[in-house]
Order: C-alpha cells, then sequence, then structure tokens
C-alpha cells in the first residue's frame, strides 16, 4: 500500500464511538440499553450467551432490562463489528467480544459440547494461505467438530468395564 504524503492514519475509535458512529450512519436511536450492552459485552472475558450477559447485568452491573433488549442490542453491536456471533451447533448461539481480533478460531466436542479455542499460530497461517478468489478477506471463523481427549478417555473407561464385565460373565 502506497502511503500519500498528506495522509494521517486512521485514528482508532473506541468501542462507544464505533457505537455511536455505526447508529448515526444507519439513523438508528442512540439508546441507553445499547451504550449498557456494550460495556457489559465488553467485560466478558471468552464466549457468552444472551442470558448469561443479562444475569451479569442485572447482577453485576444492576440494570434492568429484557432479554429481548439485550439480543437487539447484541444484533446491532454484532452489525457494528463490535461483538461476532458463533452459531455453534451444539450450543446455540454465542457472542464474543471482536475488536482487535481478525480470527476466530474453535474445536467444538460432539459428545461433552465443550469448546475450546484454538491457540496454534501454525493454524492461523494455514487460514491466511487460503486463497479466496475475488474476495478480500477481512476476517474469519473456523470450528473444528470431533470427540475431544477428555470424551476419548471417558470412552475408552467405559470400553474396559464392559470388556471385564463381559470377560467375567463367561468365566462364569
Amino acid at each position: 500500500m502506497i502511503k500519500r504524503e498528506n495522509e494521517e492514519p486512521a485514528p482508532q475509535l473506541s468501542p462507544k464511538e464505533m457505537l455511536t458512529a455505526y447508529l448515526e450512519k444507519w439513523k438508528i436511536r442512540k439508546s441507553p440499553e445499547r451504550y449498557s450492552v456494550l460495556e457489559a459485552a465488553s467485560r466478558q472475558t471468552g464466549l457468552f450467551t444472551i442470558a448469561e450477559l443479562y444475569d451479569y447485568m442485572l447482577g453485576v452491573m444492576h440494570f434492568h432490562l429484557s432479554k429481548a433488549t439485550v439480543y437487539s442490542a447484541l444484533e446491532v453491536l454484532t452489525q457494528a463489528g463490535i461483538v461476532v456471533e458463533h452459531m455453534f451447533d451444539t450450543h446455540g448461539t454465542r457472542f464474543e467480544w471482536a475488536l482487535g481480533r481478525t480470527t476466530f478460531n474453535y474445536m467444538i466436542c460432539t459428545r461433552c459440547g465443550r469448546i475450546t479455542p484454538i491457540v496454534d499460530p501454525s493454524f492461523d497461517r494455514a487460514v491466511k494461505l487460503v486463497r479466496t478468489p475475488r474476495l478480500h478477506a477481512t476476517h474469519s471463523k473456523t470450528y473444528v467438530y470431533g470427540v475431544c481427549a477428555t470424551c476419548v478417555s471417558k470412552e475408552r473407561k467405559r470400553n474396559r468395564k464392559q470388556q471385564a464385565k463381559d470377560n467375567d460373565t463367561r468365566k462364569s
């Protein structure tokens, strides 16, 4: 990218400024509820559900609003690029703070439902190497489904117990 002499670097906007700009651009009302949901979402670590955010707002922030209001505010925050929405097969919809991130990679156990972030630089590099003709990728979400080591271990233990039981039954 060629930088022109007069060009200043684009200023980084705060989450509140990003939300305000989005609301103004699309002529959406700037309600205190939306800003409260923004504040609550910014305090979450990792994945969260609407119910978890609602409970946090009620219990920690002492801010009373309906779950429908939380959902509609999260929808706006998602459209504004402030949070990202994940639709995992096993858990329904979850949300995550998105600012400062471009990749969202998770492993999901199809037995117990555990969701684990993939923290592997080689995985991120592999995703970036994928050629996407006619698309300039801005972010990616990758979900890898399988059976986690804990569930495999439990299954093996169950199988060993069943084999021992079967062997005892045959000996009798």
